[in-house]
């Protein structure tokens, strides 16, 4: 869910850097490509005890511990992979999109900032951001982030149409999620399922969700956790997909 690069030493095999990645590199797989979350904890905890200031160790932790909903420990892993690489505005625009999910919307708002005095428009703190003001009822600011956001890169224009589903423009929501249908790339199934959520097309938001479960998007595991996705808990399909997924109830 969380992606930016990390150090690669030039070190042999028994560097303990080196080492520390590789346990890093099996944590993901294990958690994003293989569902298996007990095996992905132990391997980050792994390369943690190698490398403690290994940061994007702590940011993909923290992801795998809201999963789990420790919530706190969540934090205070993004925390410190900010301490370990302050000079990285994936970090901080990651933290406030998990305060976005943990419903603290200011707390995000605040942090999406730290990062662009980093990276001017870094475009998860702009995800990040609009998706906090929007949370908030601030539309008008957060149609602005996410419309800044949209001509910058397709991979996140979902928070756009996500975003002007909320503030009741459907029309143009709708010729976003037409415009991300046309792409039929797995990536798009999960802001889809968000934005037709915010339309209250619960049908097809379901489709969604079982396209992204049948593609094995990495973010289908966070159902539960997404804010977006709360209109949906309570329709039995929701239960039966975490189920699917050995997700708790």
């Amino acid at each position: 869910m969380r992606t930016s690069g990390w150090s690669r030493g030039a070190a042999g095999p028994e560097n303990p850097s080196t080492l520390a990645e590789a346990h890093l590199a099996l944590a993901m797989a294990k958690v994003y490509g293989e569902w298996d979350r007990n095996g992905a904890e132990q391997e980050y905890e792994r390369a943690l005890k190698l490398k403690p200031n290994l940061s994007e160790a702590h940011n993909q932790y923290a992801w795998l511990l809201l999963l789990q909903k420790k919530n706190e420990a969540a934090v205070k892993e993004l925390d410190l992979a900010q301490a370990y690489d302050p000079l990285n505005p994936a970090y901080p625009a990651w933290q406030s999109g998990l305060f976005n999910w943990l419903d603290r919307n200011d707390d995000a708002i605040t942090v999406a900032q730290k990062s662009f005095e980093l990276f001017p428009d870094f475009p998860i703190g702009l995800m990040a951001l609009g998706s906090a003001y929007a949370a908030k009822g601030m539309f008008d600011e957060a149609i602005e982030a996410h419309e800044k956001l949209g001509k910058m890169t397709l991979d996140l224009k979902s928070s756009l149409g996500h975003t002007y589903a909320l503030a009741g423009q459907k029309e143009k929501a709708l010729a976003v999620a037409a415009e991300l249908e046309s792409q039929l790339k797995v990536w798009f199934t999960w802001g889809l399922a968000e934005i037709y959520t915010a339309l209250g097309d619960k049908d097809k938001a379901f489709f969604w969700l079982e396209e992204a479960f049948k593609q094995r998007h990495p973010y289908i595991q966070w159902i539960q956790i997404n804010p977006a996705l709360r209109p949906l808990q309570d329709d039995p399909r929701f239960t039966d997909l975490a189920h699917r997924m050995n997700l708790e109830v």
